[in-house]
């Protein structure tokens, strides 16, 4: 789990492991490679090569590896990654910020030129660059490997596992019980509500700009930019201002069923027109994977609108704007 936290929490380290595997599968036969490294497979790791400059934001990229990596320098003994206890060897708070900056000062995977020549020298001219992402990538390749493998026998017994949890759960429900929709395409269907968790609180169904100006402290998660308080001092809401609310929607509440995972599900009325974007559920909701709750269960999306004012009012992506076929 730590190993795949730590590959996930920086896209350089993601780039060089992919780059090094990559150096190594291309010396075997197409057949005897590991899927996603055959000749098939080229087009879309170069494409994924170019594609990953877009969400590439180094000083992001640079502080999620640092704390990632200290808590895996953290991990009790008998947990310890062995390559990581090889290469940092300073493990003190500024030892782990001195060895993080000597891979980002050095390393030069945040040009995409650079990954692409990378991705086409063979196995001893990629070590031979020296780049220190690469070389870490390297030392712990023989980690991530043993882990993989772990993880192939693990699903190995799961298995064998499934058919007997199967055949339990349908003596314990003595019925009919929903399939696995894991991996497919799903629907479901809620209303625009509001709800009460406890006595004498009460969670409308919809938020307002107002509101999040509101809770501006200036500092984060609640700092507003400066640029949406300019256009709403400025009373520059023109088209985007809700009848009822007398103000720019936000947020809404619904009775959809979510999950983690869903966000960015997109929120459609009866007529198929995007109405908004799911993206977390409320607090309440936590346990509804397990025990659902109607009267207090929430999905949480962001007004349509809202998205439509930033992206005029706020950030004048008016290029965006005309690809859109906008209904008011």
């Amino acid at each position: 789990m730590v190993m795949g936290l730590l590959q996930r929490s920086s896209r350089f380290l993601s780039l060089a492991l992919q780059l090094n595997q990559w150096s190594v599968e291309k010396t075997k036969k197409d057949m005897a490679r590991k899927p996603g490294y055959m000749e098939r497979d080229i087009p879309n790791m170069k494409a994924g090569l170019e594609l990953a400059q877009r969400g590439l934001h180094v000083a992001t990229d640079k502080k999620s590896f640092a704390y990632f990596l200290g808590e895996a320098l953290a991990l009790p003994e008998g947990q310890k990654i062995a390559a990581l206890e090889r290469v940092v060897q300073d493990k003190s708070p500024e030892g782990v910020a001195r060895f993080v900056n000597n891979l980002y000062d050095h390393s030069q995977l945040g040009n995409v030129e650079y990954r692409l020549r990378l991705f086409s020298l063979n196995r001893s001219a990629l070590l031979a660059e020296k780049d220190p992402f690469i070389d870490l990538a390297g030392e712990l390749q023989r980690e991530f490997d043993a882990a993989e493998a772990e993880g192939e026998v693990l699903a190995g017994k799961m298995m064998l596992l499934k058919p007997l949890y199967m055949e339990a759960l349908l003596k314990t429900r003595k019925g009919p019980i929903f399939p696995d929709a894991n991996s497919t395409l799903r629907l479901n269907f809620g209303v625009l509500e509001g709800y009460s968790p406890k006595d004498a609180v009460l969670y409308s169904s919809q938020t307002t700009l107002k509101g999040v100006l509101e809770k501006d402290t200036g500092k984060e998660p609640f700092e507003v930019p400066e640029k949406i308080k300019l256009v709403y001092r400025n009373h520059n809401t023109e088209g985007y201002t809700d009848p009822e609310l007398k103000d720019v929607p936000v947020n809404f509440l619904t009775t959809n069923d979510s999950t983690g995972g869903n966000s960015g599900s997109p929120i459609i009325d009866k007529e198929g027109n995007l109405m908004g974007l799911l993206f977390d559920g409320n607090y309440e909701s936590v346990v509804s994977d397990y025990y659902f709750l109607p009267e207090i269960t929430r999905t949480i999306s962001v007004d349509a609108r809202y998205i439509l004012f930033v992206a005029d009012k706020v950030d004048k992506a008016e290029n965006v704007l005309k690809e859109l076929m906008v209904i008011r």
